[in-house]
């Protein structure tokens, strides 16, 4: 499986992340801890009710904070 990594969850970020991840890739999406970190978690659910819409499972992996 390939991967791909999104750093920021703005509008372009969550939009690329969710067109990735529709598209079979494994996503690692990261958003720095501040105001818009509910961003990321906005973006998991699209996920989850988009993939299942289209009989399809996203993978989406969400960071808020680096290893």
């Amino acid at each position: 499986m390939n991967e791909f990594g999104v750093f920021g969850m703005g509008t372009m970020g969550q939009n690329l992340a969710l067109n990735i991840a529709e598209r079979g890739f494994r996503v690692s999406a990261y958003n720095r801890p501040d105001k818009f970190q509910a961003r990321i978690w906005e973006a998991l659910e699209r996920a989850k009710i988009e993939g299942s819409k289209e009989g399809k499972s996203m993978m989406i992996e969400a960071y808020t904070s680096l290893p």
